[in-house]
C-alpha cells in the first residue's frame, strides 16, 4: 500500500511539473513573438523616416538600440527568474520525496541535489558575465576574479554538504 501511494504522489508531481513547465515555455514564447514583432515595427517606422535629416535618424536609432538591450536584459533576468523558480520547485519535491524515501537513499540523493545546484550557479555565474561588462568598461579582469569567487565558493558548499552527509 505504501508503495503505491509514493507512486501516486510521485506521478502527481511529475504531472505538476510538466504542467509548470508547459507553461514556463508558453511564456517565453510569447515574449520571444512580442520582441520579434516589436522590432520589426520599429524598421517599418526607420524606413518611413530615411528622407528625414540624417541627425535626428541617428539619435532615434541609439534610443532603439537602449532600448532594445533593455528588452533583452529584461528577458535574460525573467530567464533567470523562472530558473529560479523550477529549482526551488525541485527542491520542494525532493524534500517531500525525503520524508518518504529511507535514510540510505536519502544522503546520496541529496548529495546529488547539491552538486546539481551547484552546476547550476556555476552556469549562472557565466551569465551574469553581462551585467559584469557594463558595469566594467570593458575590463575582464575584475570580472573574472568574480567568477573565480563564485565558482570557489560553489565548490565548498558542494563539499560541506558532502561531508554533513
Amino acid at each position: 500500500m505504501m508503495m503505491m501511494m509514493m507512486m501516486m504522489m510521485m506521478m502527481m508531481m511529475m504531472m505538476m511539473m510538466m504542467m509548470m513547465m508547459m507553461m514556463m515555455m508558453m511564456m517565453m514564447i510569447m515574449m520571444m513573438i512580442k520582441i520579434i514583432i516589436i522590432i520589426i515595427i520599429m524598421r517599418k517606422r526607420r524606413r518611413r523616416k530615411i528622407m528625414k535629416s540624417m541627425r535626428r535618424r541617428r539619435k532615434k536609432m541609439r534610443e532603439r538600440r537602449r532600448r532594445l538591450r533593455i528588452m533583452m536584459m529584461l528577458m535574460l533576468m525573467l530567464m533567470m527568474m523562472m530558473m529560479m523558480m523550477m529549482m526551488m520547485m525541485m527542491m520542494m519535491m525532493m524534500m517531500m520525496m525525503m520524508s518518504l524515501m529511507p535514510d540510505r537513499m536519502n544522503k546520496n540523493y541529496l548529495i546529488c541535489v547539491h552538486v546539481h545546484l551547484g552546476l547550476f550557479a556555476c552556469s549562472f555565474a557565466k551569465c551574469n558575465k553581462f551585467d559584469g561588462r557594463r558595469e566594467q568598461n570593458n575590463n575582464t579582469n575584475g570580472l573574472l576574479a568574480r567568477e573565480k569567487q563564485t565558482c570557489l565558493h560553489l565548490r565548498t558548499y558542494i563539499r560541506h554538504s558532502v561531508c554533513f552527509h
